[in-house]
């Protein structure tokens, strides 16, 4: 674990944050309380850590969705048997329910920036082991247009793309996608709505340089992949040869 740790110091590195973490040790970001000097993370106490519905047991490795298995075997994933994601690779931290939805709601609007860089590093130890011997040539944010983040004040989704590029010293192009039609809400709408939802909305930027690219797409949440999916689409027409997906949380349910 401790070498899985390293790459989340980086998040920490400077003289004047150390400092400050000297005099005022940090907070838990779900909770408030102290956070443990040697605990597993440097955002969150070990009672929370403990509480969140991190993924340890079969999923697929295309959409991260849960696998259903036959005598303790891995059985094929039903939602890519019968829908067509563009994205080629999916890894997620958790689940998207209790405590882990909770933070991601929060980090939304939270202009602090601390409940996005707790949510990066859930991601740390899941994307070092997806990593491996793979090469990423750039990672970008799932886009978010203009009008929702003047809302919201904060683009969560764009600083934990930063938090997680900056821990692996990945390539970061935070205009990579663009979103060019302001969509409502998907919150309430069916997967076919979704689809429906996202359909031509993204760009890529002109200036991009996509040409037999791997692109990493940070998102917070996936839930029907249908975002990612036409990202995915839109980065391959661009000329990217891979797209794979990193999310904080992926639903059960879907």
């Amino acid at each position: 674990m401790a070498s899985l740790l390293e790459p989340v110091e980086r998040l920490l590195r400077g003289v004047g944050h150390h400092a400050l973490e000297l005099l005022f040790p940090p907070l838990c970001a779900a909770c408030g309380k102290d956070v443990e000097p040697d605990g597993a993370s440097t955002r969150l106490c070990c009672c929370c850590l403990a509480e969140l519905s991190l993924i340890n047991s079969p999923a697929c490795l295309r959409c991260s969705a849960p696998l259903p298995t036959s005598d303790g075997v891995a059985l094929d994933c039903p939602i890519c048997n019968k829908e067509r994601f563009s994205f080629d690779a999916t890894v997620a931290a958790g689940w998207y329910q209790g405590l882990l939805r909770d933070l991601i709601l929060r980090a939304k609007t939270d202009r602090t920036a601390v409940v996005a860089h707790a949510l990066a590093e859930l991601l740390v130890e899941p994307f070092a082991d997806f990593l491996g011997e793979r090469t990423i040539d750039v990672a970008t944010p799932a886009p978010m247009h203009r009008r929702r983040q003047w809302q919201r004040g904060v683009h969560a989704t764009s600083l934990i793309c930063n938090a997680l590029a900056g821990c692996f010293a990945l390539r970061r192009q935070g205009r990579l996608l663009k979103e060019g039609r302001h969509t409502p809400p998907p919150i309430a709408l069916s997967r076919v709505g979704r689809v429906r939802n996202v359909r031509a909305t993204m760009a890529v930027g002109r200036a991009a340089n996509l040409r037999d690219r791997t692109v990493l797409l940070v998102d917070d949440v996936m839930t029907t992949a249908a975002t990612s999916s036409e990202a995915a689409r839109v980065l391959k027409k661009a000329g990217a040869r891979e797209v794979v997906v990193a999310v904080v949380a992926r639903t059960k349910d879907r």
